[in-house]
């Protein structure tokens, strides 16, 4: 599986646990889940984007580092 695919999958994986969600109690219980699942759900795809961004951050010279922080 290459950086794409995974990429569309956490993205996807992601989008489906929002859908799920959606089906959950209309009460404080059912909103604190679904906003807990949510999050977690999400933080998957982020931390494999942060993660290749430092492989790629690695890579470059470290004059040209800065467009990272600012851009990131």
């Amino acid at each position: 599986m290459n950086r794409k695919e995974l990429q569309d999958r956490t993205k996807q994986f992601h989008v489906e646990v929002i859908k799920l969600c959606e089906n959950f109690p209309k009460n404080a219980a059912g909103f604190e889940t679904a906003r807990q699942l949510i999050r977690a759900a999400g933080s998957v795809g982020a931390n494999y984007r942060a993660s290749a961004r430092a492989e790629v951050f690695k890579r470059f010279p470290i004059q040209d580092r800065s467009c990272f922080r600012r851009s990131g």
